[in-house]
């Protein structure tokens, strides 16, 4: 798993979870106000609600929104704002 932040690699890791649990980390360090999680068909199928209960566990005043996808090729998206 590959994640990118503006299309630089930041972070290579073997499985989807750590690497996006990272790249919300990174996204709070800079204060994010909203994560938007685009869950795809090849993500593990919890990852849209772990992600936002590590989100609100870390910054309660983020605000999560996430949605399920049928897209193949990239298991996950998440833009920050």
């Amino acid at each position: 798993m590959l994640g990118l932040i503006d299309g630089e690699v930041v972070h290579i890791g073997s499985e989807v979870t750590p690497v996006a649990l990272d790249l919300a980390d990174r996204a709070l360090a800079v204060g994010a106000e909203l994560l938007t999680v685009i869950v795809g068909d090849d993500a593990p199928a919890d990852i849209g609600e772990l992600l936002r209960a590590h989100v609100q566990q870390r910054a309660s005043l983020t605000e999560v929104v996430v949605y399920e996808s049928e897209q193949t090729g990239r298991p996950l998206v998440l833009g920050i704002e």
